[in-house]
């Protein structure tokens, strides 16, 4: 998301510089909510948030992909870290981030097995 069209959501919003701070490292300079926590020493969930209010704005305005939706999920850390990267890699694709940090997931070969079944039944629904 380039910073201006950033400035316009954040200004629609009630949030405070912190939670601001968190949204612009994740949607315009491209951080991981939980990198972005660290730094403001937060929680990851807290950085999601502000992130999620940021995009409910974009969404309301219509200026999001209308099939998006927000959503809040508790997963252990290293699935948490996958969604993450996921998610990163979709806001690229759809324009809304700069190019995404070169960052790729350290799998354990459950989570390799999980995210390729999950994909398989996704497929199977198309």
């Amino acid at each position: 998301m380039k910073k201006t069209q950033f400035d316009i959501l954040a200004g629609k919003t009630k949030l405070k510089k912190r939670a601001l701070r968190l949204a612009e490292m994740v949607l315009v300079d491209g951080m991981t909510a939980t990198v972005a926590g660290k730094k403001e020493g937060v929680t990851r969930q807290l950085a999601e948030q502000a992130v999620n209010r940021i995009l409910r704005e974009l969404k309301r305005q219509g200026k999001c992909p209308q099939e998006w939706r927000v959503i809040t999920t508790v997963l252990p850390e290293h699935m948490a870290q996958v969604m993450e990267w996921i998610e990163s890699k979709e806001r690229e694709a759809a324009g809304l981030t700069l190019e995404s940090k070169p960052y790729t997931p350290d799998l354990e070969p459950r989570d390799v097995e999980l995210i390729t079944r999950m994909i398989g039944e996704w497929r199977k629904k198309k």
